[in-house]
């Protein structure tokens, strides 16, 4: 068993949280302007929103596949680990009885 202690609650807030927040970022992302006509100080300006935006869209990333290792350690963890001990304890008990 991994003793990992968590309430599961906590983490799958946490999760769509994350997932929020990555979605926000890649929409930010997507609304970030191809170019910027503005005359002289274009150029040095669209360089830092192109930044800007490569910037937040690995965050959305990064957030959302965080996101996912929650989900797949509430899901495929700890749920497993609590059948696992409840059918644990189902024997045990049957065995006591015995």
């Amino acid at each position: 068993m991994t003793r990992i202690e968590v309430d599961t609650t906590e983490v799958r807030f946490a999760a769509s949280q994350l997932q929020d927040a990555a979605e926000m970022l890649g929409d930010a992302t997507h609304s970030v302007p191809e170019s910027v006509d503005g005359g002289e100080g274009s150029q040095p300006i669209a360089d830092v929103l192109g930044r800007i935006s490569q910037w937040t869209g690995l965050l959305a990333g990064s957030h959302s596949d965080i996101a996912g290792l929650l989900e797949d350690i509430v899901a495929r963890v700890i749920d497993d680990e609590e059948a696992v001990a409840e059918a644990l304890e189902a024997i045990s008990s049957e065995l006591g009885d015995s």
